[in-house]
């Protein structure tokens, strides 16, 4: 009887903590989940689902780097790829059979940012466009990627929507000049220009009515927004002004986007997630999904699980947010291509010299280098508030506090990549330079 009453004492004993690790090995399970949904083993189970589209898919060079990837939608060699990623004159497609060819981008359709390439071959295998209804919230699809093995898989999170600029901030990661925007005639009107700002420096003053930018004409603030959103740091765009009855035209060196306060937090959160693409929206019309695709995968096909074409990735927006163009716009887009509806001149930029561009990031890393510093600060303030916390019994304090370091904590990891990554930069452009 002892015996009995011995080894169901030492059942109750040891229970609660054989739970406790069955628990905790539950959420390491549900760490792991990202680096398993993008591991060969785990990718490879789809594999026969992309066969067709990969067949289609090609990769999109500059300067001997893939940036991209595109997506074949005619026999003759017309590609669609991520227009804001292919920069350079000298492009080049590789097809899923091996063989590379020089490109020409002979369209641009800057509202969904994709471009089209024009190559000289016959005989491509290309994608058909399905309707991306078919694609229902909760449904599984698949990246097409450069090789046989998909480049990632996930699950429709969002159903085909509208996508609007006011949805969503301006990305931090475009071009910026400094200007608080207004309606006005016949174009946006300039309703105030930040001090010491690219546009300060250029000339603008407030009161300037804006007709062109970057040699398209707009007539909306939101016209104006849309296209500054697709440059980059460092870019010079041209504009022509009315002043006072007077036409003048003026270049604008962009600068680096401010982030601060919870759009900096809410930067740094999403890119923990890996690296976003640097033009996110608005598009025309998106289909979003959960697929952890890297900037350099987008402008490929993504499929569904019978290996329908249901859209063209365009941007990786989150940490477990994609878009994708659906199918159907895509299919009505190709025709307007072909026919050569959508030019390519009016997204000519220039740049910086690398002079420019180096000391542009030398002002960004001290900036940043100084944000960090004052995070630090608050964490070692926030630190010894929660320490007294501890001391006075003050638990609501103290849940409140640790929350508050915990968010700083996070926020400094950020930050720490962010000046890492700075560093970087600016050493690779005085490298270009000397």
């Amino acid at each position: 009887m002892k015996g009995i009453r011995a080894r169901v004492f030492w059942a109750l004993l040891v229970l609660p903590f054989m739970a406790c690790a069955a628990r905790a090995e539950d959420t390491k399970a549900a760490d792991r989940t990202v680096s398993l949904k993008n591991s060969t083993r785990y990718l490879s189970a789809f594999q026969k689902v992309v066969s067709d589209a990969a067949k289609a898919t090609v990769s999109v060079m500059c300067e001997g780097k893939v940036v991209c990837l595109g997506t074949v939608v005619k026999p003759d060699g017309h590609i669609l790829t991520k227009a804001s990623e292919v920069r350079h004159d000298k492009v080049v497609c590789k097809l899923a059979d091996g063989r590379s060819f020089p490109a020409t981008v002979v369209g641009i359709d800057e509202k969904n940012d994709l471009a089209m390439m024009k190559i000289d071959a016959k005989g491509l295998a290309c994608v058909t466009w399905a309707d991306s209804k078919v694609a229902e919230v909760g449904n599984w699809v698949c990246v097409a990627g450069a090789g046989e093995i998909p480049a990632a898989a996930g699950v429709v999170s969002v159903a085909t929507r509208e996508d609007k600029l006011r949805e969503r901030n301006a990305p931090t990661s475009s071009g910026f000049m400094g200007v608080t925007l207004g309606e006005g005639e016949p174009g946006p009107k300039v309703e105030d220009v930040k001090e010491d700002s690219p546009a300060a420096k250029a000339g603008l003053k407030a009161g300037d009515i804006i007709l062109e930018v970057r040699g398209g004409k707009v007539a909306k603030a939101e016209e104006m927004i849309r296209s500054l959103s697709r440059t980059r740091p460092g870019d010079i765009v041209k504009l022509k002004y009315l002043r006072d009855g007077q036409e003048a035209v003026i270049e604008v060196t962009l600068g680096k986007r401010p982030a601060m306060g919870a759009n900096a937090r809410g930067e740094i959160q999403n890119a923990m997630g890996g690296s976003l693409s640097h033009f996110k929206g608005p598009f025309e019309k998106i289909l979003q999904h959960d697929s952890a695709i890297r900037p350099e995968e987008c402008g490929g096909p993504l499929v569904d699980l019978a290996g329908r074409v249901v859209g063209l990735n365009i941007a990786r927006a989150g940490r477990v947010e994609s878009y994708a163009l659906p199918g159907e716009l895509v299919a009505q887009l190709v025709p307007d291509f072909i026919a050569g509806k959508f030019k390519v001149s009016a997204t000519a930029v220039k740049r910086a010299s690398p002079a420019e561009l180096a000391e542009q990031a030398r002002k960004e890393l001290k900036k940043l280098e100084d944000e960090l510093e004052a995070a630090r600060a608050r964490l070692k303030e926030m630190k010894l508030d929660l320490k007294s916390a501890r001391i006075n019994g003050d638990q609501g304090e103290e849940r409140k506090l640790s929350a508050k370091v915990k968010r700083i904590m996070e926020e400094i990891e950020g930050m720490s990549e962010q000046v890492e990554k700075a560093r970087k930069e600016l050493s690779s452009l005085e490298k270009s330079g000397s």
